[in-house]
């Protein structure tokens, strides 16, 4: 194993490090605005992100309700349609 091989390993990572440090703002107006953006985003995520959630559920529920309506609407067809068959067939017998 090399001997160097953690130190350039080491070395990655410093330079990771300072590349993300690089990108941060270092002045007071620039902290302030990643604060506010990051604060924006939490508002973001704990206001809209449930929004979007509870549309979804709606959504599956109505189409559950849905399907159930059909089918309930089906079965009061079919019982009319029998109940009007035997009112035909008894007019038929008198």
């Amino acid at each position: 194993m090399n001997p160097d091989s953690s130190r350039i390993r080491d070395s990655r990572y410093v330079r990771a490090a300072e590349t993300i440090n690089a990108g941060m703002p270092t002045t007071p107006v620039g902290k302030a605005s990643l604060a506010i953006a990051a604060t924006a985003i939490g508002f973001v995520l704990t206001v809209l992100v449930p929004q979007l959630l509870g549309g979804v559920l709606l959504a599956l529920v109505s189409l559950d309700m849905r399907r159930h309506l059909d089918r309930w609407s089906a079965e009061y067809e079919c019982s009319r349609c029998k109940e009007k068959l035997r009112a035909d067939r008894g007019t038929e017998a008198a």
